[in-house]
């Protein structure tokens, strides 16, 4: 449309300027102008921006057409992107939706695994429960064992003491006989003693003839005081070994009684922890 209105406005000029030369020729000369010459010339010039118009109109279609390939190009390529991108978002939705299928099969075994823990815990909180109360139960088996076991301990300690104490009062007594036996003794050599002093004193002039009978008197009398000494020795001997005795009863006795119960205190501990 723009080529034929510029054809038509070079016409309608081609033709001004013939018509106005013609006029003025006409009222000059009077010689009418040669009109195949005039629209030979138009006829040229239309021809020669025919040719213009359609070497403009191919070189704008080669153009056009190279433009139409290259947006072509670029339309195939970004369809080609776009058809690997829809597909790269079709591989992902088909991910995401595999995904989304794991997480609720996840979710449904959580919950069967919390209804499962749930349960588990209930069945060991009653058995904890129970086994507290088993314990308590226990506990206060083993308190009022220990308790008689405490009063058992108290009366074995009282007839440990009795037995002390008779220990004791055999040992006074025997202290008794055995001061006793020292007085007797000592009283028997004063007596011998004495006895000595008046066989001297009475028989000085048959102390020749009886030295042999007085040395004898005095072996015997030293053998008596030497049996007599013996049996001092023998009686604190005695003495010594009962004294001896009832100190390892005493620690016997505490040692036993601090055992019995470290051991009763050690199976209070490892049945409460």
């Amino acid at each position: 449309i723009h080529a034929l209105q510029e054809i038509l406005t070079l016409q309608e000029t081609e033709l001004s300027h013939a018509v106005v030369s013609a006029t003025a020729r006409k009222q000059l000369s009077h010689v009418t102008p040669d009109p195949p010459s005039m629209y030979q010339k138009l006829l040229a010039k239309w021809r020669t921006k025919v040719f213009e118009m359609v070497v403009a109109a191919k070189c704008q279609d080669m153009a056009s057409h190279e433009l139409g390939q290259q947006a072509a190009r670029s339309v195939h390529t970004r369809v080609a992107d776009h058809v690997r991108h829809i597909q790269s978002l079709t591989q992902r939705l088909a991910d995401a939706d595999a995904a989304a299928r794991l997480l609720h099969l996840q979710l449904d075994q959580l919950h069967a695994d919390r209804t499962t823990l749930q349960s588990k815990c209930q069945r060991h909180v009653a058995t904890v429960e129970s086994e507290r109360q088993r314990m308590r139960e226990m506990a206060h088996h083993v308190i009022a064992s220990v308790q008689d076991t405490i009063r058992d301990l108290e009366r074995t300690l009282a007839l440990q003491t009795n037995a002390h104490a008779h220990v004791e009062t055999q040992l006074a007594e025997v202290r008794a006989q055995s001061a006793t036996a020292d007085s007797a003794w000592r009283n028997q050599v004063r007596e011998l003693e004495l006895k000595l002093d008046s066989v001297s004193r009475e028989h000085d002039k048959a102390m020749a003839r009886l030295e042999e009978a007085h040395a004898m008197a005095l072996q015997d009398a030293a053998l008596q005081v030497r049996q007599a000494q013996k049996d001092q020795a023998k009686q604190d001997v005695y003495i010594r070994q009962l004294e001896r005795q009832l100190k390892r009863l005493q620690d016997s006795a505490v040692a036993q009684e601090k055992d019995e119960l470290q051991a009763l205190a050690r199976q209070l501990e490892k049945r409460y922890v």
